[in-house]
Formats: structure tokens, C-alpha cells, sequence
């Protein structure tokens, strides 16, 4: 189990990486928020990946587990998939319609740490540990 854990968790690290990367590029923090929903359904079909234990090679045989999946265990990550995608979806098309959130321009106006240090741990990071 902790294996599975450690293999979510360098996921969800990697990702938030890559975005902390891509705010330092474009100066904007609040699309983050998108990847909430996204970074579920990454979270789920990853764990789901990682149990049937085809990290070689899942292309043929994914879909075919899918489907052998216990009714349940389907309509969860089905559940989780499409929630994730159409909260990701929804917070991606405000970002792009409205702009940088409100919110984060307030928490970034005050703060006394650098700018990028500070996004990285308390904003990137922080939607990390508690999606983890």
C-alpha cells in the first residue's frame, strides 16, 4: 500500500512541477484549480493502473480490466472520472474566460516570502497534499 502511495504521490508531484513551471511563465497562479478535478481522475485511473500491476505494458489489456472490474469498482472510477473532468473543465474555461481568480491576487498581494517560493509551497503544493 505504501507503494501505491509513493507511486501517487511522484505523480502528483511531477505534475505540479510542471504547472508551478508553467505559472512562473505566464505570472498567473489560479488555473491550478483546474487541475483539481483532473489530478482526481490521474489519481484514480493511476491507481487503477498501478493494482493491476501492467506498468510495462497496459495498452491491450486496460480496457479489458476495466470491464472485469467488479460493478462497483467500475461505477466508482467511472464516478470519479467523469466528476473530475467536469470540475477540471468548468475551473479551466472560468480561468480562461475571467482571469487570474480574485483570491489568489489577495493571498499574493501580503506575502513576505519570493513570489515563486511562496506559489510553490503554499499553493502548488499545498492542492498536492490535500489531494494526496
Amino acid at each position: 500500500m505504501l507503494d501505491l502511495y509513493l507511486h501517487l504521490a511522484s505523480i502528483l508531484g511531477v505534475c505540479v512541477v510542471i504547472l508551478w513551471g508553467i505559472s512562473l511563465i505566464s505570472g498567473k497562479v489560479s488555473f491550478v484549480d483546474g487541475f483539481w478535478g483532473g489530478g482526481f481522475v490521474l489519481l484514480g485511473w493511476a491507481s487503477f493502473y498501478w493494482q493491476l500491476g501492467l506498468q510495462e505494458d497496459p495498452a491491450p489489456h486496460i480496457l479489458v480490466s476495466f470491464i472485469q472490474l467488479p460493478l462497483h469498482a467500475q461505477l466508482t472510477l467511472g464516478g470519479v472520472t467523469l466528476w473530475g473532468t467536469r470540475l477540471g473543465s468548468q475551473l479551466l474555461i472560468r480561468f480562461f474566460s475571467e482571469g487570474e481568480d480574485n483570491r489568489y491576487k489577495a493571498l499574493l498581494a501580503g506575502i513576505k516570502l519570493p513570489k515563486p517560493l511562496f506559489t510553490l509551497v503554499f499553493v502548488f503544493f499545498m492542492q498536492a497534499f490535500f489531494m494526496a
